[in-house]
C-alpha cells in the first residue's frame, strides 16, 4: 500500500501543480482569457479533474498541507516543494482510507490518458497504444500532424 499511497500523491500533485494558482484564487480566471490560459495549460478537461481533486483534498482542511500549497503557488517549478506536498498527501492518505479512494477513483488509476497537444508544430510518426481502459487524443492548432496510429487493445 505504501508504494500506491506514493505514487497516487505524486500523481495528484503532479494534476494540480499547473493550475494551484488558479484553485487557490492566486490568479483570477475570466471570460476568454481563462479559456484561452486553460488552453496554454492543458485540455480543459484536465482542469475540472484538477478542480476536483483540489476540492476534495482542501475539503479535509489540514494547516500542514495549506502551508505547503502556499509555498508551491509561490514557485510552482520548484520540485523540492512540489515533493513536500506529495509527502504531506501521502501522510494524508496513510490515515484517511476514504480519502484514498476517493483520490483514487477522480485520478482514474485504473485508466490511462494519452495526450498529445501541439502548437504550430510538425508531427511525425506518431503511436500511441493503451492496452487497458482509457482515452487517446490528439489536438493541434496551426500544426501538421502525420503518420498517426492510435491502438487501443482491449483486454479480456
Amino acid at each position: 500500500m505504501t508504494n500506491e499511497i506514493s505514487y497516487l500523491s505524486q500523481s495528484v500533485v503532479d494534476m494540480i501543480t499547473p493550475f494551484l494558482p488558479y484553485l487557490t484564487n492566486a490568479v483570477k480566471l475570466v471570460g476568454e482569457g481563462a479559456a484561452k490560459k486553460l488552453g496554454e495549460l492543458g485540455a480543459e478537461e484536465t482542469y475540472d479533474k484538477a478542480k476536483v481533486l483540489w476540492k476534495t483534498i482542501k475539503s479535509r482542511k489540514n494547516k500542514e498541507l495549506a502551508n505547503a500549497t502556499e509555498l508551491l503557488v509561490a514557485r510552482p517549478k520548484d520540485n523540492k516543494r512540489k515533493d513536500i506536498l506529495a509527502s504531506i498527501l501521502a501522510e494524508m492518505l496513510t490515515t484517511d482510507k476514504e480519502l484514498f479512494i476517493q483520490l483514487t477513483s477522480i485520478i482514474g488509476e485504473n485508466s490511462a490518458s494519452q495526450e498529445i497537444t501541439a502548437t504550430e508544430s510538425k508531427l511525425r510518426s506518431i503511436r500511441q497504444e493503451n492496452d487497458g481502459a482509457g482515452k487517446q487524443k490528439i489536438t493541434a492548432q496551426n500544426s501538421v500532424i502525420e503518420g498517426v496510429i492510435q491502438k487501443q487493445i482491449k483486454k479480456n
